[in-house]
């Protein structure tokens, strides 16, 4: 998987810029090449100063986190017209953030006294959900549409932005699916499983006077990218972290992920990016086709 693009550098790399920029001030980063690679790991070293074992490049899935939709208990005067997060903010009541550009399905944000809902319309069917998605960068909610287990039905997928801050950028994806009675399950995607499993794909490797990062037979130069830090290695020297973005592609999506070393100097900091190519089949999740990239600006 050698695809990255703008948009998607954008979401990840904008907290690089400032933790508090509007989606309008996203960085318009331009799509990298794909990076070379070194095919022979001829003298490579792990961090533990042994010869280096490639990582087996397998893929990885994991069941959802399930959430039943909420009927709501009264009657929403629903909007017609898409505002921004920051206006909501300030006007409060009931917004529409996005919706599908056949309107058969829209995401509105619910002002309430402890929590702001989800309220979600696709076709006949309203109902809530307790999820995180406004944040202090105020990127809106994407919704698409398609048939991501291929079993003839479309399903409804929302990506929300639920955590920002200094290397901080977090997504999540949720699967809709509709019941016989006009109901709605959610289908989350489950981060922490799944990042725990890639926790194998990937390693440091050094070679000379440079450092990279090992996925199967790619080796991604880091030496610029780490700079003045002075890493602290631990395990195989990288971890996943707070940083994973969604994108539609095809039936399925896109997934990237933040690695993350930790340094004596700096705390700890993304280096590269992991990307993937995602599925969703009966309530699990499928990550495959795993790519690493050097972390832009990090």
């Amino acid at each position: 998987m050698k695809r990255l693009t703008a948009l998607t550098l954008a979401l990840l790399l904008a907290l690089s810029l400032s933790a508090c920029k509007k989606a309008e001030e996203a960085p318009q980063i331009p799509v990298p090449a794909a990076p070379e690679t070194v095919e022979t790991p001829e003298g490579f070293l792990s961090v533990s100063g042994e010869p280096l074992k490639e990582t087996t490049l397998a893929s990885v899935s994991a069941s959802a986190i399930v959430t039943e939709g909420r009927v709501p208990e009264g009657e929403y005067d629903l909007p017609t017209e898409i505002i921004s997060l920051e206006e909501w903010e300030k006007q409060g009541g009931i917004a529409q953030l996005d919706r599908l550009h056949n309107d058969s399905a829209a995401f509105y944000a619910v002002e309430g006294k402890e929590f702001s809902p989800a309220l979600i319309r696709w076709e006949d069917s309203l109902v809530e959900f307790d999820w995180a998605y406004a944040t202090s960068r105020g990127y809106q909610p994407i919704m698409w549409r398609s048939d991501m287990d291929g079993d003839g039905d479309h399903e409804l997928a929302v990506v929300c932005d639920v955590a920002s801050g200094t290397n901080v950028s977090f997504y999540e994806l949720h699967v809709l699916e509709k019941n016989d009675d006009g109901t709605l399950t959610a289908y989350t995607y489950p981060w922490e499983t799944l990042a725990a499993a890639l926790d194998n794909s990937f390693q440091i490797a050094f070679s000379g006077d440079k450092t990279y990062v090992n996925i199967g037979q790619e080796y991604v130069d880091i030496t610029e990218v780490l700079g003045s830090a002075e890493p602290k290695y631990t395990g195989n020297g990288l971890e996943a972290g707070p940083m994973a973005a969604f994108e539609r592609m095809g039936a399925g999506f896109a997934y990237y992920q933040g690695l993350f070393l930790e340094t004596e100097n700096v705390g700890s900091r993304p280096v590269a990016l992991l990307g993937a190519e995602g599925s969703y089949q009966d309530g699990t999740f499928l990550l495959d086709n795993l790519s690493v990239w050097p972390m832009p600006n990090a």
